[in-house]
């Protein structure tokens, strides 16, 4: 479930995986929003076993990937905000589950996208 995380964090940094998890900063941001999101995976049966540490160190070990969100803001094509990250604050609202760190990250992203059109 690191896509929710990571593909927001890439188009906002305009960097691949090894951009996003060398930096100090987009590291503490992906760590907040995956923190945030476990009750919605553990709601939803999804939670992993795996600590945001290990999801880190095995993104840090891949090459430089581009996320697919990263692809199609490079290429022109439509962002897919709302079904990568708008699902996840959507949920939270229906549930109750305070993720304040997700909202201004698809808030962020929202305005980028109207920035480009």
């Amino acid at each position: 479930m690191e896509n929710t995380e990571f593909n927001p964090l890439s188009v906002l940094a305009t960097g691949t995986l090894k951009v996003i998890t060398g930096d100090p900063g987009t590291r503490v941001a992906y760590r907040m929003m995956m923190l945030e999101a476990r009750p919605l995976r553990r709601r939803s049966g999804s939670d992993s076993p795996s600590t945001w540490t290990n999801a880190l160190r095995r993104c840090r070990s891949w090459p430089a990937y581009t996320t697919s969100m990263l692809q199609d803001l490079e290429h022109g094509r439509p962002v897919e905000i709302d079904a990568v990250l708008g699902a996840v604050v959507e949920m939270a609202e229906w549930t109750g589950v305070p993720v304040p760190i997700s909202q201004a990250i698809l808030s962020l992203l929202r305005q980028r996208s109207v920035a480009r059109s």
